[in-house]
């Protein structure tokens, strides 16, 4: 696990994303674009300059041709390679404001090839926390403010219930499950790979 250390201000917004399946006709492009616009805009009274972001993996599509998963009519870029390159100039204008980049499940399964993950962030410059990391939030003076364990995961959250708020409660105990013995010293704990808020 990757030990990180990010100097940032008393008050700061935290953007937490992932899955953006860069390559994929799925992947919500005017939803990011949205996202770059906010983290360079004035949010919650505070200025674009205390916006920073996480992305929590599965960066790209990364499903090769010959996977049987691979659909032609649901991918715009067929090859990962590719799709990390033009995962970079998506991810270009927020480069300043990433404070890590994850790797996810998609581009773990194509590891026989190197990790797509790491070059992605290697030419953002940016820092690499694998799977799993952990950020030490300090302020100004070098200060400890918090902690923040990260992961992108890899188990489902999904409730079966009857009513939308046993629904709720139940994915929260769920996600509470996967991430309660992962970092105690940790404020913030979050997890992505589920595609849900």
């Amino acid at each position: 696990m990757q030990l990180i250390s990010k100097r940032v201000p008393i008050d700061f917004n935290l953007f937490l994303f992932s899955c953006t399946h860069f390559g994929s006709v799925l992947c919500h492009y005017n939803g990011f674009k949205q996202l770059i616009d906010m983290m360079h805009s004035k949010y919650a009274d505070l200025p674009e300059s205390h916006n920073f972001g996480i992305h929590h993996g599965d960066i790209i599509e990364a499903i090769r041709v010959d996977d049987r998963r691979f659909d032609p009519l649901t991918n715009t870029e067929p090859f990962p390679l590719r799709q990390a390159e033009f995962a970079v100039k998506q991810l270009t204008p927020i480069k300043d404001k990433l404070i890590v980049v994850l790797r996810g499940n998609h581009e773990r399964k194509l590891k026989l090839f190197g990790d797509l993950a790491e070059d992605i962030a290697k030419n953002l410059n940016v820092p690499y926390g694998t799977e799993a990391c952990k950020v030490s939030y300090l302020d100004r003076r070098g200060r400890l403010m918090f902690k923040h364990y990260m992961a992108h995961g890899s188990k489902p959250i999904a409730s079966y219930a009857d009513s939308v708020r046993r629904q709720q409660a139940n994915m929260e105990l769920i996600l509470e499950r996967h991430l309660k013995k992962k970092a105690g010293d940790c404020v913030l704990m979050s997890k992505a790979h589920v595609h849900r808020l």
